[in-house]
């Protein structure tokens, strides 16, 4: 029994015939994790088809597991608590009749060093439960000495999710002279029981059917640890409380992928959710501040060019002045640059500047720069002056 996975679904053909549903080991773990002791659960689709009709299950199967090493024995109070949570989900409920009295045979059982298996089996519109507890006692197979006990708690459920029918009968991957049936996986056949049939000299024998584990899933340490004695570590309430609160979803997942594998994408409806950043009205106006001043800034700039040197030392010692226009002018072959009110800047000739009209202008020295004198001369425009360099003389 110990060596046995828990929860191994079992199809009736027909006719007599019937058969485990054992998925291969890379496909599925459970084949070895639902051997022995530990804290494990298992959920998985399946799907058993037979000619055009095809049907989709969904089993859970939850196992709980207490160890003791030989010559100790599990306490009577964890005994009496692994009773309880097995067909109770509360852990506050109060200890029934029948609890305790199922307890006190256990207790017997391991106190006169002999195993026990008992449990309930019921159906409920679809689907079908069983509720088991073992006390295992685990011998060396050389000379039969004990060397641990096993208390494992079993939960199986396997309920109908649909049916339907094809369009085409399933047909055989291979012929086979026995009872067989295709092996597949998410939809796709891998190969048949033709390998492990029972040799029948039927001259009825003929192909079944097809099974197939679309999807899995597997739990493990989250549940809790079953190497120990203890139902507090065996049993981890945290874990079995994410368990159950998230159970529907993790079906619905499973059975979507089946599904999807199956070939019939459309009947899995995907909500897709979108998750975007919340914004208030005050976050809204101070993202716009900025940009609202930047644009003032600009405008006043364009309004008043020499608004930035409104507050420099320039503007206070009067050097921030509108340059005038200049004009480039011809007069007499002379390349003369107007100035605006009628004036003109030109050529030094032999100490006068050639202007428009024929009055000259004599140039004066007024000052020397690393020892360069420079000259000055007066523009009919007020206030305008022009230095020349004696190199441009």
């Amino acid at each position: 029994m110990v060596r046995a996975p828990l929860g191994q679904p079992f199809v009736w053909w027909g006719g007599g015939q019937s058969e485990y549903i054992r998925p291969f080991r890379k496909d599925n773990p459970w084949q070895s994790l639902g051997t022995g002791g530990d804290t494990a659960a298992m959920k998985q689709v399946f799907t058993v088809t037979k000619d055009r009709h095809r049907h989709t299950f969904l089993e859970t199967v939850l196992k709980v597991s207490m160890v003791s090493m030989f010559p100790a024995l599990i306490d009577n109070a964890e005994i009496l608590e692994m009773v309880r949570r097995t067909f109770s989900d509360d852990a506050a409920d109060d200890i029934q009749p029948a609890t305790q009295k199922l307890a006190d045979i256990i207790i017997s059982a391991q106190a006169n060093h002999s195993s026990y298996s008992g449990g309930t089996f019921f159906r409920q519109d679809s689907s079908v439960s069983g509720t088991s507890i073992e006390l295992l006692n685990i011998t060396n197979s050389y000379d039969q000495s004990p060397i641990y006990s096993v208390l494992r708690a079993t939960s199986t459920n396997i309920t109908l999710i649909r049916s339907e029918t094809l369009l085409n009968p399933v047909t055989p991957l291979s012929p086979c002279p026995f009872y067989f049936s295709n092996l597949a996986t998410g939809g796709r056949v891998r190969s048949t029981t033709c390998y492990r049939a029972t040799p029948t000299q039927d001259p009825g024998a003929r192909f079944l059917g097809q099974l197939d584990a679309s999807a899995v899933l597997i739990l493990t340490d989250v549940l809790g640890d079953g190497s120990t004695a203890k139902v507090a570590t065996a049993l981890n309430d945290t874990g079995l409380r994410w368990y159950q609160n998230h159970t529907e979803h993790i079906d619905q997942v499973l059975a979507s992928r089946a599904f999807i594998l199956g070939g019939d994408r459309g009947s899995v409806l995907v909500d897709v959710k979108h998750t975007s950043p919340a914004i208030s009205y005050l976050q809204l106006l101070l993202s716009l501040i900025p940009t609202l001043v930047a644009l003032v800034s600009i405008l006043l700039i364009r309004k008043d060019k020499r608004g930035y040197f409104q507050s420099s030392f320039f503007a206070a010692v009067g050097y921030s002045r509108v340059p005038p226009e200049i004009s480039l002018d011809i007069v007499d072959g002379h390349v003369l640059l107007g100035t605006p009110n009628g004036g003109a800047l030109g050529n030094i000739i032999q100490g006068n500047v050639a202007l428009p009209s024929a009055e000259r202008r004599t140039v004066f020295p007024i000052t020397t720069f690393n020892d360069t004198p420079r000259f000055a001369i007066t523009d009919p425009g007020p206030g305008l002056f022009c230095y020349i360099s004696e190199a441009n003389m």
